[in-house]
Order: structure tokens, then sequence, then C-alpha cells
């Protein structure tokens, strides 16, 4: 009987032992299961925040990124973290600027050395330079608004400030640009060509002459001979309707001695310049707003600097003073006796620059039309109507705008004519007219 007990007591305690040691082995693979668990947690919090800092090495970083890099990771981590940014960014520089055109800024330069309005044989020059080089403008010795396209396209194609100006850094950088053709060689061949033209246009009667040279451009020429002997005339798209330019300003004078001569203006009365009547182009006033228009300034003076310099401050303050642009329009029309023709905007035809020019010459016994008459004898341009012709026996005003390059004036030969020509866009335009000039000049002498 004890025996049998004992027996089953042994029994029962080998079954509890492997009980038990089975349950020790059991909760030792959970605890590996579990290590094994926060272990792969472990890593993917570390490649996360691995990839968190790849991700905000680029140059716009997420402000919530960088709170939580700072919280979970500790100062050796972040000091990594920063020095592979660092060599993340160089590299990214790096690669961008391997695949990325680099972009020159615009070199500011404010030395200038040339402008719109200036003349002579600097410009000239700079013409000739920016024509060999390729650029399409007009090389007259004139810096207009022709000039300063070219000088604006050549600086942005450059990386140069775009002022329309020659600066010292435009002028530097022409300078190692090679010729693709030569101006004078070119102009040659033109000149050669043409005086072998005239030759056999010689014999011809001036109208075909004029018409044989426009050739197939004369759909784009305004033109009108007039002489004042015999009273012929020529006309050639002469109610074309043109931009009309500064050749506005011979109207503008003939308006403002109309109203001196009705009392409602006085030659001495000093008009003041406000910062509205500014304007670029054309002029020597434009360098002289903080001295010479400080003060007013008498109305003769502007009158005449409008067609000596084609001043466009002068021309603003005796229109304003006239009533506006658009008044001394309407007063031209009602000169002339043409009404047909827009005053909203600076439009005229050959037409009636003829009629206004015929008016002052028919009148030039008038104190004020003589003085006119003088003062556009001793205007600073002379690349039209009196290239070819002795300059002193010409009183002209020329006028460039947009496309359009004219010429309007009397030339007072043995036998005087008038002389209006508007040109739209042709090549060489001033050329043209200075050519047209030379041959009615030479055909008048001949009468």
């Amino acid at each position: 009987m004890k025996s049998k007990k004992l027996v089953m007591c042994i029994t029962l305690g080998l079954t509890m032992f492997v009980f038990v040691l089975g349950g020790c082995k059991q909760g030792q693979n959970v605890a590996n299961t579990n290590n094994t668990v926060v272990t792969q947690n472990q890593k993917l919090q570390t490649n996360k925040q691995e990839n968190n800092v790849s991700q905000d090495d680029k140059p716009e970083e997420d402000s919530a990124s960088q709170s939580q890099k700072s919280e979970e990771s500790n100062s050796s981590e972040s000091e990594k973290a920063e020095t592979e940014s660092k060599e993340n960014n160089t590299s990214q520089n790096s690669q961008e600027n391997d695949t990325k055109e680099i972009v020159t800024p615009a070199v500011k330069d404010e030395t200038t050395l040339l402008k719109v309005g200036d003349k002579g044989t600097s410009v000239l020059e700079l013409q000739k330079k920016l024509f060999n080089a390729g650029y399409t403008l007009s090389v007259d010795g004139s810096y207009g608004p022709g000039t300063r396209k070219a000088i604006e396209l050549f600086q942005s194609e450059h990386g140069i400030e775009k002022t329309g100006s020659y600066t010292k850094s435009t002028e530097k950088a022409l300078a190692g640009i090679k010729d693709i053709r030569n101006y004078d060689a070119i102009r040659a061949e033109e000149q050669k060509a043409l005086e072998e033209k005239n030759k056999q246009l010689a014999n011809l009667p001036l109208e075909e002459r004029i018409k044989s040279y426009l050739g197939n451009g004369i759909s784009k020429v305004g033109f009108v001979y007039y002489d004042l002997a015999s009273g012929e005339k020529i006309a050639i798209n002469e109610n074309k309707v043109c931009i009309a330019a500064s050749t506005y300003k011979v109207g503008m004078n003939m308006v403002a001695y109309d109203s001196i001569r009705a009392g409602t203006l006085n030659l001495n009365e000093g008009l003041k310049y406000d910062s509205n009547m500014y304007e670029g182009g054309t002029g020597i006033l434009q360098g002289q707003v903080n001295t010479t228009l400080k003060n007013p300034i008498e109305v003769q003076k502007l009158l005449d600097l409008a067609i000596t310099h084609s001043d466009n401050i002068a021309t603003n303050m005796i229109s304003r003073r006239l009533g506006g642009t658009q008044a001394v329009r309407k007063a031209v029309l009602r000169m002339t006796g043409i009404t047909n023709v827009d005053s909203t905007s600076n439009k005229t035809t050959p037409e009636i620059q003829f009629r206004l020019l015929k008016k002052l010459y028919e009148n030039k016994g008038d104190k004020y039309n003589a003085h006119l008459i003088s003062v556009m004898k001793q205007t600073v341009f002379h690349d039209r109507i009196d290239k070819y012709v002795p300059k002193n026996i010409v009183a002209h005003k020329i006028g460039n705008y947009g496309s359009y390059t004219n010429d309007v004036g009397i030339v007072f030969a043995d036998k005087p004519y008038i002389f209006v020509m508007y040109v739209d866009g042709l090549p060489s335009s001033a050329e043209k007219i200075a050519q047209v000039s030379k041959m009615v000049y030479e055909t008048q002498l001949k009468k």
C-alpha cells in the first residue's frame, strides 16, 4: 500500500516537473519572439529616422520633420546628419550645376558713353560696329530708337543691364564680337550700283527717276516736291497717313506764333517745368532737369530748342501751354484746310506738311516766320535733305519714330522748292531721303 502511494507521488512529481519545464521553455520562446519584434521595430524606427534625415537634406525642409528629428536623435546623430546634409547639398548643387544652364546675372553699369539724342562720328562708329555684328539699324550718326533697340538686344544677349544706352560694359562686350559683314564695303558696293543706276536714269524726267529709284518700296513712301517759282509739283502717296514724329514741331511753332500774334502768348513768358513733361529721346534739356529746368524758361527758347535739337521736353512744355498736342494738331489742320485726318494721335500726311511749309514760305516776310525759317537752318541734323545739298540753304525738320524716318523742309536754291518725304520701314531710310533730295537738287540746278 505504501509502495503504491510512493509510486503515485513519484509519477505526479515527474508530471509536474515536465509541465513546469515545458512552460519555462514556452516562456523563453515567447520572450525570444518579443525580443525579435522589438529588435525589428528598432531597426524600422532607425531606418525611418535615416529616411527622414535624407528627406530633410533638401533645400526646403519640413519644420515638423525637423522637430521630430531633433527629438529622436542624440547629439552625435545630429552632428552626423548635419555632416551628411552638407555633403548631400554639395553633391546636389554640383549635379544641378552640371545639368542646368548657368545664368549670369546682368552686369549693372551706370557709365554711359552714348545715349538717345546723341549724334556725330562716335554714334556713327557705334552703329557700324552693331551693323557689322549682324544687328539691324540705320547707320546715320543719329542715336535714335533703332540704335537704342539694337543696343538693348545686344545687352540682353550678353548679360548686361538693359538700358538702351551705350555703356562701358557694352563697349567692352562689343569689342570682343567678330564682324560677320562690313558696312563700309557694302555701302561702297551700293554706292557704285547707285551711280550706275543714276547714269541710266539721267535722261529720264525727275518723277520717273524718283519712282525708278524707289522701286518696289514706293508704297512705303509719301513724297511731295514743289517748285516755289514755277508751281511744278510731284506728289507720290501725298495723302498717305504717316507718323509725324518730330515733324510735328514745325506746325507747333507756327501755331505758337499765331497765338503770339493774337496776343494770347508772349515770347518772354516763362514756362515752369514739372516731371510730367519729361520725355527722353532727342534734346538737351533731359540733362538739365536739376539746373536749367529749376527755373522758368522763356517761350522763345523752348520754341527754338524744339527745332534745332528736336527737344522733346521743350516740345511738351510748349504743347501744354497751347492746350495740349491734340489742340495743336487741330489748329494745324485748320491752317492747312485739311480736316479728314485724325487729330487724336501724332499722325499727318505729306500734303499737310507741304501746305504748312508753303504757307511759311509765302509769308516769310513776317518776323516770326522769318525767325522760324532761320532756326530751321540751324538744326543739328544733317543726314537727309541736306546730306548732299549745301546746309546753309536748307531749312528743315527731321523726325524718327518706330519704323518712320522723315524730313520736311524748304531748300533756298536759286529756284527754291519744298521737299517733303516720309519713309516707313525701308532699309537705309535716311539715305534714301538723301539720295532723292540729291536728285531733286541737281535737277533744280539745271533749270
